[in-house]
């Protein structure tokens, strides 16, 4: 499992809403990030101060535009809400990102959970880039069958992702980029129990600019599996899950992008999709804007329309996913070029 793929493939256990704390969290990172980014302010956050620079942002030109509006196509990367572009950044960029995701819900029982993770990415070349990070995670886990009653938070993984563009959608008909995530995990994101895991994400991510600084399209497929050891026993399991998203994001003001995504993921027992264990459809909205002239905000909440877990009755699959899932991201670039 990747320390970098939020609350997804994990070990299945079962289990209500914690929106109020995820509000407050979030308002503490936009604050946090804005003293972080230094030159933010209110003026900032009007479209014309949502202009970043050549190295992260670049002028249209306008062509076939009706009102000669001048637009500006942002990083395709996090525009997406969890479905990601395929954009990695200029050669020589420092980037600095903070990630925490949410899982919230299951049919009984009050159930949240958040992994927050914390990389540094840095752009090798315009084709490759490397992101050292770390993620802790916290539990709020009362009244739930299956689960002890707990409220914690702990460092719980470290890992790497290593990003390689195959194909720039600005020169070619879209984009497309591979991606290795493995990590190391001390603590089970969904139960919180003390863990030794190891495991890796592969991902497939590709994208287009449909209407010309407008409209923005993009499919990912993932691959995940891991081996898990618990702490208490000493047993040992292996998981595999495999996930594709479908997202598109509308550029309404310049640097300011609202779109919707569609997630749909499998967990299976055994490290090749050996037995599946459930399955479930995601569907929420994104949101994207920037910050200044060298940081980004983006947002999404997704919510289970259908799913099922195999021998569970239901409509909805409870067992291996949550209710809710959200996703809060900042990302400040740390050497901007202007």
């Amino acid at each position: 499992m990747s320390v970098f793929r939020g609350m997804d493939a994990r070990r299945p256990q079962m289990a209500g809403s914690a929106w109020r704390r995820l509000c407050a969290g979030a308002a503490l990172l936009c604050a946090s990030g804005a003293a972080q980014a230094g030159d933010v302010s209110w003026a900032n956050l009007s479209p014309a101060g949502l202009v970043g620079p050549p190295s992260m942002m670049r002028a249209a030109d306008n062509k076939g535009d009706k009102n000669n509006e001048k637009l500006w196509e942002v990083d395709s990367e996090h525009i997406f809400g969890f479905t990601q572009g395929s954009d990695i950044g200029e050669k020589g960029e420092l980037e600095f990102e903070t990630e925490p995701t949410a899982a919230i819900g299951k049919r009984f029982g009050n159930y949240f959970a958040t992994a927050h993770a914390t990389l540094l990415k840095y752009s090798i070349t315009d084709d490759f880039r490397v992101a050292p990070g770390f993620a802790y995670t916290t539990h709020d886990i009362r009244h739930l069958p299956g689960f002890e009653d707990r409220q914690q938070a702990e460092f719980a993984a470290a890992g790497l992702e290593i990003r390689y563009r195959l194909m720039n959608r600005e020169k070619d008909p879209f984009g497309v980029t591979f991606t290795f995530e493995p990590g190391w995990n001390r603590v089970d994101e969904l139960t919180g129990d003390r863990v030794e895991q190891y495991g890796t994400a592969l991902g497939f991510l590709l994208d287009k600019e449909i209407i010309h600084d407008r409209l923005y399209g993009a499919i990912n497929f993932f691959y995940e599996l891991s081996a898990t050891r618990l702490k208490a026993t000493g047993e040992w399991f292996h998981d595999s899950a495999v996930e594709t998203d479908v997202a598109l994001s509308y550029q309404f003001v310049p640097g300011m992008l609202v779109g919707v995504e569609s997630r749909y993921l499998q967990q299976y027992e055994g490290l090749g999709l050996d037995r599946l264990k459930g399955e479930a459809l995601y569907v929420g909205p994104t949101f994207f804007t920037r910050l200044g002239n060298r940081a980004n905000l983006s947002a999404a909440w997704d919510f289970q329309v259908a799913g099922k877990a195999v021998d569970e009755p239901g409509a909805l699959d409870l067992i291996n996913f949550e209710r809710y899932r959200a996703l809060l991201r900042l990302a400040i670039l740390l050497n901007p070029k202007d």
